[in-house]
């Protein structure tokens, strides 16, 4: 997750024009509330003022914080990240996992615990990240189906599991740690997915 370049919904106005210029001033200002205060203590007066336009552009456009919010992890989503096709899974799931440490650094891993600890108290945020993650992590289910389709793993194993196996020890390290992961513990998550996505195939 990491906020480039948003653009509001095709065929609105022309790309970039005033009206993309404007969405991409306020959610930046949204980003930064978010990191300085949380969501608890989110103002939209502090976003409007941030982002140099006034507050009933706001109101009318995203009407609170919760839209405000929405917005935002509608445009992180908009990020592709490319699926690693190496034509090997202990390459695709190396590739992957630096892919997702590099989001989890920075100023892009503080968004993304700030967005989740928003979506502890706000269900319709949790459903909108929940999906956000099912897309994401889903497409990177391919890296497995295609090593199946390799010979590379039986038909058995369950691809989900392999991508929440590597995924999970990065986000536990940011979200319990408040960090990134580090190389060696980036290491750790591929040598982990990659074991226990042959031995539940039944190879060895």
């Amino acid at each position: 997750m990491q906020l480039t370049q948003p653009v509001p919904p095709a065929g609105t106005v022309r790309p970039g024009g005033r009206t993309a210029r404007t969405r991409r001033a306020v959610l930046l200002a949204t980003q930064d509330e978010l990191l300085r205060h949380g969501y608890a203590a989110f103002s939209v007066p502090r976003v409007a003022a941030r982002a140099g336009v006034h507050k009933t552009t706001i109101y009318r456009r995203w009407q609170r914080r919760e839209g405000l919010i929405s917005d935002l992890i509608t445009v992180m989503g908009e990020t592709t990240v490319p699926i690693p096709h190496t034509g090997q899974l202990a390459q695709d799931l190396n590739a992957f996992a630096h892919e997702i440490t590099r989001a989890l650094s920075g100023k892009s891993g503080l968004t993304v615990r700030a967005l989740l600890a928003a979506a502890a108290s706000d269900p319709h945020l949790q459903d909108q990240i929940t999906a956000f993650y099912r897309r994401r992590y889903g497409a990177a289910e391919q890296m497995i189906t295609r090593a199946v389709d390799r010979g590379e793993l039986d038909r058995s194993v369950d691809p989900t599991l392999v991508i929440r196996a590597l995924a999970g020890p990065l986000y536990y390290t940011l979200l319990v740690y408040g960090r990134a992961p580090t190389t060696t513990e980036t290491r750790h998550a591929i040598t982990a997915a990659l074991a226990y996505a042959v031995s539940s195939s039944g190879r060895s």
